[in-house]
């Protein structure tokens, strides 16, 4: 089978720069062990079809909200229309 995708990590500088760009408050110390953890993707068998993504950490999204960084945007309106 030939490849048709390579995938490697990005540096660990450019990790902790996009990381703390979407969440603020994130700590030096959660960060390496997150950059630690990655996995790249991978095909579960031979033939697979496509490849298996892996999320170095719990994410979810608002209702039809497209990124991550809009529904934290979304999601801290809310609570603060809560408060």
């Amino acid at each position: 089978m030939n490849r048709i995708a390579r995938f490697e990590k990005v540096s660990k500088e450019k990790f902790f720069e996009g990381w703390k760009d979407t969440f603020e408050t994130a700590e030096e110390k959660e960060m390496e062990a997150i950059y630690e953890s990655l996995k790249l993707p991978g095909r579960a068998t031979a033939g697979s079809a496509g490849y298996d993504f892996f999320a170095p950490a719990a994410a979810w999204t608002l209702h039809g909200e497209k990124d991550v960084k809009a529904a934290r945007r979304s999601f801290d309106m809310y609570i603060f229309e809560m408060s």
